[in-house]
């Protein structure tokens, strides 16, 4: 921009200390509610503070033409007294006067000269000390407007100040840093794009920071939805346009500026922005989260994290899912290869989280799509030496609350009393229940929860409810609201009164003398779900055969089925038939599932006999363990 400003002014600008500057600057602000004319406005000299400054007005129309007073400005009535006026103190170069209505303004020099204001704005070659009047006019009862005065020189100086006082960022694709990775930036002052020389933007945007890019690459950054982003370069060109989130080209050792803005003035705003190297693969600090290691895997382990926020703003970056935390939960690394692995919430508060699983770390490409399914389990493909990062996010939950991951091998049957999250030495009624501490419990047989589990873990009623007696150690399996269901030794359910249970056991405990009539298996599942520790060898030596047909039929349908275990469907032409439906019958027929049936059936006989015999067994060993 050519030099216009007088030597004093000049020097004057030169003398301003980084602080003074940002604090003219960032005094910048929209312009204030309309105030009733005539208004006698400030006495500015060079220095004049806060720069620029913008008043809006209003005031009640007259009666006198425009065309009798100004010549040449219009042909409509306006104020008898101007609606504005300000002073200088001294005379002035660098400075322009900006009307948003029709107006004039009075120059106080010899034969009162005047400037007509139908484009908005008024250059002014030599601007002399003393009072101008602005008059503005129109057909109307009233008139008003918006009026700012500004040295645009100035304003430039300040402007390149604040620039130069902007942190630097280094744009490093390879830095030792995440990617992408966050930066809080605040704003300093309140600038005008162009007065700032900036051809984008909007007025009260703020440099936030200089760019300094080590190689040719895209960069993406975003912040949150109600604030915006520019980048510009060297000359003032932008490289976007009203964005909160862009990908940008930036060529290594040319300088650019990261600006921002926000509804009402940027100055001492945060902008928390997220910078992503778009041609790397997503990479996230080892130290940012816990890293359990799986090991062996030999039974399910726990995996403790925290509930993460979720961000503010949907994706960020191609590929990244919506909503997606800044840092993992936590990372699981497999060191030994123990097949697929499955990882469940199974502790938090409220309802369950979203969970997000990505990796391996070790083989992520730049630009590869996250998969973003909501799930409360996923599984995924352990191999050896690799690493995922694994993200648990609640919208309603609260940020930072205890939540509870479980991983297991899918390939094992967990153990229905398996208890990954230690059970504690003193538990509230609600914890008790019995999938909350054995969450592979599932259809089995309450016997081995009232043969095994620890007595911290049983309720107990005080008072006999509906069929249930008192003083008989109950199993919690489930509640809602003011009510609970319990289960009795011998597996049947009853739904009580939440209030009505306790967590004491009493001093005596009240069991049968003899074992109630056994319920006798319709079908295969009900079989294997009343199956006690009695009928374990009965039922392992069904599950051998049914995990030798399952094995049978992969490797049948791994070798036949050209879709098998891909994310795609085929589908015969002329029949419309489903391939991998057709495969799975012949499979049926080579693996023998016909003779699987028959030994289910003998399972579900021979289970019913056993029962009869070990009721009475199972019932002595309860009066052992809790008397009665």
């Amino acid at each position: 921009m050519p030099g216009i400003m007088s030597t004093s002014l000049r020097a004057a600008v030169r003398l301003l200390t980084a602080v003074s500057v940002l604090a003219a600057a960032a005094g910048a602000s929209a312009a204030p509610p309309a105030v009733e004319g005539p208004v006698a406005g400030p006495t500015l000299g060079p220095d004049f503070t806060p720069h620029p400054i913008e008043t809006r007005v209003r005031m009640k129309n007259g009666k006198v033409y425009v065309s009798e007073r100004f010549r040449g400005c219009g042909t409509s009535f306006t104020t008898e007294a101007p609606i504005y006026t300000f002073t200088l103190t001294e005379p002035m170069t660098d400075l322009r006067v900006w009307v948003d209505a029709p107006a004039v303004l009075t120059i106080p020099a010899e034969g009162s000269p005047y400037q007509c204001i139908k484009g908005g704005v008024v250059y002014y070659k030599d601007w002399p000390a003393g009072t101008y009047e602005i008059y503005m006019f129109g057909n109307a009862i009233g008139v008003g407007g918006n009026i700012r005065i500004e040295m645009p020189e100035r304003a430039r100086v300040e402007a390149d100040a604040l620039v130069a006082a902007a942190p630097e960022l280094t744009l490093d694709p390879d830095a030792a840093e995440p990617n992408p990775h966050w930066t809080v930036l605040k704003g300093t002052a309140n600038v005008r794009p162009e007065l700032a020389g900036v051809g984008c933007g909007h007025p009260g945007m703020t440099p936030l920071a200089r760019l300094a890019p080590t190689v040719d690459m895209a960069w993406t950054f975003s912040v949150d939805r109600d604030h915006s982003l520019y980048v510009v370069n060297a000359k003032g060109g932008c490289l976007n346009k009203h964005s909160n989130s862009g990908a940008y080209s930036l060529k290594a050792g040319q300088p650019y500026v990261l600006w921002g803005w926000k509804d009402g003035g940027a100055a001492g705003v945060d902008f928390d922005v997220q910078i992503g190297a778009d041609d790397r693969p997503e990479r996230f600090l080892a130290e940012s989260a816990p890293v359990y290691e799986l090991g062996a895997l030999e039974s399910p382990i726990a995996l403790a994290s925290t509930l993460q926020q979720p961000a503010t703003w949907g994706k960020r970056r191609i590929g990244l899912c919506w909503r997606l935390p800044r840092t993992p939960s936590f990372f699981v690394h497999a060191s030994e290869d123990v097949g697929k692995v499955a990882i469940e919430p199974l502790r938090n508060a409220g309802r369950a989280p979203q969970m997000i699983v990505y990796g391996p770390l070790e083989d992520v490409q730049a630009h590869r799509d996250w998969r973003c399914d909501e799930t409360t389990k996923v599984a995924v493909a352990s191999m050896p030496g690799k690493t995922w990062a694994v993200f648990l996010l609640q919208q309603d939950g609260e940020v930072g609350a205890p939540i509870v991951s479980v991983a297991r091998r899918l390939d094992r049957k967990p153990d229905p009393m398996a208890a990954p999250i230690a059970i504690p030495d003193e538990v509230p009624l609600k914890e008790r229940r019995l999938g909350r501490n054995y969450p592979y419990y599932g259809k089995t047989s309450v016997e081995r929860f009232f043969l095994e589990a620890p007595e911290r873990l049983f309720v107990w009623l005080t008072a006999p409810e509906g069929e249930l007696p008192a003083n008989e150690p109950l199993a919690l399996v489930d509640f809602r609201g003011d009510r609970a269901t319990v289960a009795r030794f011998e597996g049947t359910t009853q739904e009580v009164p939440l209030a009505a249970l306790a967590t004491t056991r009493p001093e005596a405990v009240a069991l049968p003398k003899t074992h109630p009539p056994v319920k006798k298996a319709e079908d295969l599942d009900e079989a294997l779900s009343l199956a006690g520790p009695a009928e374990k060898k009965l039922v392992d030596a069904y599950t051998e055969a049914e995990e030798k047909y399952r094995g049978c039929v992969g490797d049948y349908m791994a070798k036949h089925d050209p879709s098998w275990g891909k994310d795609y469907e085929l589908i015969y032409v002329n029949s419309g038939r489903n391939v991998t439906d057709v495969w799975f019958r012949r499979a049926d027929k080579a693996c023998n599932y016909a003779g699987l049936e028959v030994k289910g059936k003998r399972l579900t006989a021979a289970i019913n006999t056993s029962r009869k015999k070990s009721a009475a067994a199972y019932l002595k060993a309860l009066r052992a363990r809790f008397g009665g």
